[in-house]
Order: C-alpha cells, then sequence, then structure tokens
C-alpha cells in the first residue's frame, strides 16, 4: 500500500502571510465565500475536496502543495507554492470509479468499512461538493489507493527539497533555543528561591549571634568575649561556604 500523504493543515491558516494577501484577497481569488473561509481559518482539517481545489486553482498553487509527504508539516515562503505557469487541478469521479471496479470494491463493501451509509459514501465522493478531504483520504488509505489518481494535479511535483529541510531544521533550532531558555529560566527561580531562603536563615542566625555576643559581653570577661566573638566569626564564615557550595550545586 502506498504511503498516504496528509493534509498540512498548518499551511491553510498561514496562507495570507506567506502569500502577502489579504482575506479578502484571497476570498476574491478563490471565489469562497466569507462565512466558508473563516470556517476554513478556523477548522482547516474539516475543508472539503473542492473547497481545496478551489483554493488551489484560484491562487495558482498545485493542490499536491497542500499535503505533506510525513508527519512534519512544513511551511515554506511564497516561491515555493506559486506555480507559473499554473494548469488546473480537478478531482475525477471517473477516475475512482475506474478504481473501485479494478480493486474489485463495492460501494457497499466500502460503506460497511467506513460505517456510514452506501448511498451517503457513493454520493459525498462521486459529488464533491460536501466531501471532506479527511474522509476522501480515508478511503484512499483503506483501500490503498492513490489519491492523486483521482485528484488530479497536471503541474510539476517539484518542491524546493532543500529550501524546506532548512526551514525545519531552523524551526528545529528555534525550539531547541527555547527550550533551553524555559530550563534556564526554571534554573534561576529555583537558584533565587535558595537565595533568599539562604538569606532568611542569616538574617536570623545574624540576630541570634548578636544576641548571643551581647550576652557574653554583659557577663563575661574580655578575654572570653573575644574567643567568643572569634567563634561566632568561624561559624558566619562556615555558613557563607556551605550556602556558596548550596548554590554552585544547583547551577
Amino acid at each position: 500500500m502506498n504511503h498516504i500523504p496528509r493534509l498540512n493543515v498548518t499551511l491553510l491558516p498561514a496562507l495570507g502571510r506567506v502569500l502577502g494577501k489579504t482575506h479578502a484577497e484571497i476570498m476574491e481569488s478563490t471565489g469562497i465565500k466569507n462565512t466558508t473561509w473563516y470556517h476554513i481559518m478556523g477548522h482547516p482539517d474539516e475543508i472539503t475536496v473542492q473547497q481545496l481545489i478551489s483554493i488551489a486553482n484560484g491562487l495558482h498553487i498545485p493542490v499536491r502543495r497542500f499535503f505533506s509527504i510525513d508527519d512534519t508539516d512544513v511551511i515554506s515562503s511564497r516561491e515555493d507554492y506559486i506555480a507559473n505557469p499554473y494548469q488546473p487541478c480537478r478531482y475525477d469521479s471517473k477516475a475512482l470509479q475506474h478504481l473501485f471496479n479494478l480493486h474489485n470494491i463495492t460501494w457497499q463493501g466500502a460503506a460497511n468499512v467506513l460505517g456510514i451509509s452506501r448511498i451517503h459514501l457513493r454520493k459525498s465522493l462521486l459529488s464533491i461538493t460536501r466531501l471532506p478531504v479527511a474522509r476522501f483520504l480515508a478511503v484512499c488509505e483503506t483501500f490503498g489507493i492513490e489519491p492523486f489518481l483521482i485528484i488530479i494535479d497536471p503541474n510539476p511535483q517539484h518542491i524546493n527539497r532543500k529550501k524546506q529541510k532548512k526551514v525545519f531544521a531552523t524551526a528545529q533550532e528555534n525550539a531547541t533555543i527555547l527550550q533551553d531558555l524555559t530550563n534556564t529560566q526554571r534554573e534561576l527561580v529555583n537558584l533565587k528561591a535558595i537565595l533568599d531562603k539562604t538569606m532568611q536563615d542569616m538574617a536570623e542566625l545574624g540576630e541570634k549571634l548578636d544576641a548571643l555576643i551581647g550576652t557574653y559581653e554583659e557577663r563575661s570577661s574580655p578575654k572570653v568575649a573575644k574567643r567568643t566573638a572569634a567563634l561566632v566569626k568561624k561559624i558566619v564564615k562556615e555558613n557563607q561556604r556551605r550556602t556558596d557550595k548550596q548554590i554552585a550545586n544547583s547551577r
């Protein structure tokens, strides 16, 4: 069974940006009404075969370019989509009927596999006005039919793969950088929490030590007070060393 392409649902909402056109300009070129267009923008996975072909022919984008050959939806630049000269794409329902006969597929058998009525399946596949691309691809995948034997795209299949891979590599690199920044931010938050806690502990220790020194200065001889002060300094120094080590380990 051939690998069935997937509809690039990321490309459809990005068409205006990629082509440098407004939604109004695209609707005028494709003949798609306002409400229908904005429904497609919000739910690209629900686009019909007829709507997709209208967009392809209206914008001179070979219909193959709206599909992904793997699990990655890549958006390239305008020159990777517009074909000049352009040959109109179309849906060949006679080819579908021929392929059904070739594969010994009956309408009832196909309907049973897909879980819909025979009449509904036949009507939707032969008259594509309301045929969702998703259902069309499901039929092709279920019965091992090449989609572009039915959706006819006479334009050259060449796509600037080198540039497409470069765009994908850049997207991956940006995603990695974003993840690194997120991790760094998380580490900084943790480090700040440690520093805040350490500063609080040191402040409390300082208060206790000040009180202790004052008590010893009042009750002890100068010699004892001196030794106590030295001990306090040693404790503070050791506490600072532990804090520095803890911060270093948290990085």
